[in-house]
Order: C-alpha cells, then sequence, then structure tokens
C-alpha cells in the first residue's frame, strides 16, 4: 500500500499549537486522513525571526542523503516513529506522533509526555514504523501499558509485539552511556513533523555554561515537533548522553532539554541491564 507523509504546520491565533498531518496508516481507510495535533513543548516554529528559523531548519539533514555504509545509517535502522492513538471519553480518535528507538530486541524508549493524552480515558493504542526513510517502513505493534515509565523524568520504556510477517528487530548494537562533556558535539535521529528519517549534527553541541548533575541536559540540536523522544548521541564515540524532551527558542539563547543518561539509568533496571559496567564518565576515543 502507498504510504507517504503529508506535512504542514497550522498555528493557532495563540501560538501554542502545532499541526501536522500523519501518513496515512496502513490500518486506516486511506479518505480519511486523520489530523495530528501534537502539543510538543519543542516547537521551533512559533517563535523568533524568520531568518532564525530558516537557519535552525537548515541544519536538519534527511538520512536518506546519507550513504548506506554511514554509521549514522546503522544506527538508524534501530529508530523510527512511534504513532499513539487516543480514543476519548466521547469515542473520538486522534493521533499523536513522538521519535523512538528499540534500545533492546524488544524494548522501545521514548517520552512519557508522548503518551500523556488529556481525556483519553486510558485506550491507546501504538504503532512503530521502524526505519523509515520515505519508502515502505517496518510495522510493529506496541504494548501501550509501559515496562517503566517516569513523569519526572520524562521517560517511557515500552515493549514492541512480534511483527505479522515475523521480521526480526535491529535494536542499537551494544549501547554504551556515558557523562556529557560540556562543549561536544552531538547528533540526533528524529522523525520532525512525521518525516522520514532526520538527522540533526549541524551547529549540534552540549550547550554551554555547562552543570553537572543539572536535572536536565542542555544542547543546541535543531528539533521540531515530532522530535520528542528521540535520543542524544555524542559525535566523538557515539555514546548516549541524554533523551531529548524539549526545547526552548529564542534568537539569542537557542536551547534543547534532554533527560541525562545518568538520571535515567540511576532509576532504571531496565536500562541499566543494558549497560552492565555502568555508567562511562569519559569518551573512549
Amino acid at each position: 500500500m502507498l504510504r507517504h507523509i503529508v506535512g504542514g504546520l497550522v498555528v493557532s491565533l495563540a501560538a501554542v499549537l502545532v499541526g501536522t498531518l500523519p501518513a496515512i496508516r496502513p490500518h486506516v481507510d486511506n479518505s480519511k486522513l486523520r489530523f495530528a495535533k501534537f502539543l510538543d513543548r519543542t516547537s521551533l516554529a512559533l517563535e523568533g525571526s524568520t531568518e532564525s528559523r530558516r537557519l535552525l531548519a537548515a541544519t536538519i539533514e534527511p538520512l536518506a542523503d546519507f550513504p548506506d555504509g554511514a554509521t549514522l545509517r546503522q544506527i538508524g535502522r534501530s529508530v523510527g516513529v512511534l504513532w499513539i492513538d487516543s480514543v476519548d471519553r466521547a469515542g473520538n480518535t486522534r493521533t499523536l506522533q513522538c521519535t523512538a528507538t528499540l534500545i533492546a530486541p524488544s524494548v522501545l524508549i521514548t517520552n512519557q509526555h508522548c503518551l500523556a493524552f488529556k481525556g483519553a480515558a486510558g485506550r491507546l493504542s501504538l504503532e512503530f514504523w521502524i526505519d523509515y526513510r520515505g519508502g515502505a517502513a517496518v510495522l510493529y505493534e506496541v504494548d501501550p501499558t509501559p515496562i517503566e515509565i517516569d513523569p519526572h523524568l520524562d521517560v517511557a520504556l515500552l515493549r514492541l509485539l512480534p511483527n505479522a510477517a515475523g521480521r526480526q528487530t535491529e535494536p542499537l548494537s551494544q549501547p554504551r552511556f556515558r557523562v556529557a562533556i560540556p562543549g561536544e558535539r552531538l547528533f540526533l535521529l528524529h522523525h520532525p513533523d512525521s518525516k522520514p528519517m532526520q538527522v540533526s549534527r549541524t551547529r549540534c553541541r552540549v550547550a554551554t555554561p555547562f552543570v553537572t548533575g543539572e536535572q536536565d541536559l542542555r544542547h543546541t540540536c535543531a528539533t521540531w515537533p515530532g522530535s520528542s523522544g528521540a535520543l542524544i548521541f555524542a559525535e566523538q564515540d557515539l555514546a548516549i548522553v541524554g533523551l531529548h524532551h524539549s526545547r526552548r527558542k529564542s534568537d539569542e539563547d537557542p536551547r534543547g532539554f534532554a533527560t541525562p543518561i545518568s538520571a535515567l539509568l540511576a532509576k532504571s533496571a531496565t536500562l541499566r541491564r543494558l549497560a552492565p559496567g555502568g555508567l562511562a564518565q569519559t569518551a573512549t576515543r
């Protein structure tokens, strides 16, 4: 079935809502394209000058532009679009979208706020499109009951259900976790505005001043609604240093915010099992 992304932004009069038209879902009548309204705390589109927005948007690159053997393409096989369907008390369905990463063979990591629907009556249906670069994606259903969830750290670990066609997953290979280094270069693999996988790496660094032990890891990487839930990688050694959750934008002081991986490891037994050596404090190369 032909799948495509029809993207667009709808900004409300109060300049607080960003809307996108999501992909045509395989289990939805093609004549009924759903309207996805994503109340992410991250929008770059709502503040700042047109020139500032243009420059920041230019730092996001399609992953499909990179050669097949590139390291980013390899990591991207574990990253995908998380579609979240919510049914409210009136029986109406709406769809939101975030980014998620397969961090273990059947474990996804994303933001808790992606699942926090107001008035959802507790009924969620989740679907994961892995390694979506513009062609056909591999689809998995996701158990809506989290393995672990923490609103304070804005993290949710979810269980991936077996693919109907028997396709095998490609989780991150031996993920390594460490503390971020002030000013170091970073990159994100994400799905802003429901687009095929994108890369933010230009002008993407740990923001300074850097405060060790601060609740949020601040960064300067370009993100948009839909980027929520993306892991933040260190360019130097490909270590995971944080989980992106939000962004504040001003012309003078662009800042993204992520939960430091150290805070996640301290709370998550699941993540600690993936890092038997514990949290590395320094880069390896």
